[in-house]
């Protein structure tokens, strides 16, 4: 076999590595393509189980708020849901104190909204009442947290009387998941006392003896969505009963009253449930304040308004300073320069050199440098530039001045300044 030349040996490993750049290329586009088509089926995938679990989340949410409704709504059967509302009105206006009421229900419930969603049952209630009893009735309607409103409410004054005329028009939902609690006896001698229908009863009445069970018992209290059995072997006191049935009234919608040999079985009012959280205020006197005690027919005035009470501002302090004046500059008997000063609030007067410190009511002062017009006098914690003929207030604060100004200054070649070399005259008067 022929040995290889180096060149030949050279090209024979450009030519190696060639094609195993080729295959590994070949290789590398047979892999990635499975690998982006799996990353992209997972990432579809991911969105796919987070818009599920977004749509879970929002139906238990909507089941939620739905439930809310069931809760609040009257009971799903119309008829019980009328006469237990009807009973309710008339009750209320007639505990406010309404003069006469008349409780009048109109229309026959028909369902409503998309597919028959909802009923809407709609009552009158006409009387003669006070304004302070009217702003009772509404306090106590909107205590209630029922699927119910008032929409419309007309009130008339009656001649030569403090009372109303008053009409309201309401509105109350049943809703088909809301519980229609019924009460029924499968054994036993109970009657009947309210029934709308055969299969519907809202109040039953049991009579016993000695106050305990004349026989066994044997109840079925029914809501739309739940139902409780309770048996009684006989032997039971009515008291006991009571106690057992009221027990289960957060489920039956059944509650229990005993009136001596009587025990009486009645679906729940429609007042039984929760406070309604739409009032402003919970208290029924916050209302009559502001309702009651007006004259609901008078224009309307705003309350004045309430003006806050400022403490009465302390006046400025008295600053001395301001009537002590620089009156003179002068050359003493020591040929040194003197300052006169003058405090006009007492008529003190001073003779002062550089160096000498003085008072001015509670201000402690000194004079640094004394110059042919002005004088620098240290005070407040600063130095001053007091011109001749100005009080103290009106200085000048050295080391302070614009830049411009401090550059014209320096170019005008002024020199220093000196003591006077002649007295300057006093200011007149002095």
């Amino acid at each position: 076999m022929m040995a290889l030349n180096k060149r030949e040996r050279n090209l024979a490993v450009v030519t190696t590595v060639l094609i195993a750049l080729v295959a590994g290329k070949f290789l590398f586009s047979a892999w990635r393509g499975p690998l982006n088509r799996l990353r992209a089926e997972r990432a579809n995938l991911q969105k796919e189980v987070e818009q599920k679990e977004d749509r879970v989340a929002r139906s238990v949410k909507a089941q939620a708020r739905l439930d809310e409704l069931d809760r609040r709504s009257l009971p799903a059967d119309p008829k019980l849901a009328r006469s237990l509302y009807y009973n309710w009105l008339f009750k209320l206006a007639d505990e406010v104190g309404f003069s006469d009421p008349k409780v009048d229900a109109a229309g026959d419930g028909r369902k409503q909204g998309e597919g028959g969603a909802y009923r809407v049952l709609r009552f009158t209630v006409k009387a003669e009442a006070s304004l302070d009893e009217l702003t009772e009735f509404l306090y106590k309607f909107y205590s209630v947290d029922h699927l119910h409103q008032i929409h419309s409410l007309t009130i008339e004054p009656i001649e030569r009387s403090s009372d109303l005329n008053v009409r309201l028009g309401l509105e109350a939902l049943c809703l088909p998941g809301a519980e229609t609690p019924t009460v029924d006896a499968v054994e036993g001698s109970f009657a009947t006392v309210t029934g709308l229908t055969p299969d519907l009863k809202t109040e039953l009445v049991y009579t016993g003896n000695d106050e305990k069970l004349a026989d066994a018992a044997k109840l079925k209290l029914a809501g739309g969505k739940k139902a409780v059995e309770l048996s009684f072997k006989g032997t039971e006191s009515l008291e006991e009963v009571l106690e057992a049935i009221n027990a289960q009234t957060a489920k039956s919608g059944v509650v229990a009253k005993l009136d001596g040999n009587r025990l009486h079985l009645r679906t729940k009012a429609p007042d039984a449930d929760a406070s309604s959280p739409r009032l402003a205020a919970s208290e029924l006197d916050v209302y009559r304040e502001a309702i009651a005690k007006r004259n609901v027919f008078a224009a309307y005035k705003p309350p004045a308004p309430v003006r806050e009470e400022r403490p009465e501002p302390e006046p400025p302090k008295f600053d001395p300073c301001k009537f002590a004046y620089l009156t003179g500059i002068v050359k003493g008997l020591s040929d040194e320069p003197e300052v006169w000063l003058i405090a006009r609030t007492t008529g003190t007067k001073y003779t002062l050199r550089e160096g000498e410190t003085f008072e001015v009511g509670d201000v402690s002062a000194k004079v640094i440098h004394i110059n042919r017009r002005d004088a620098e006098i240290e005070f407040d914690g600063k130095r001053w530039l007091v011109p001749m003929g100005d009080n103290l207030r009106e200085a000048k604060p050295l080391f302070e001045e614009p830049p411009e100004k401090a550059e014209v200054s320096a170019g005008a070649g002024d020199a220093p300044p000196t003591p006077l070399e002649e007295p300057a005259e006093k200011e007149s008067g002095e």
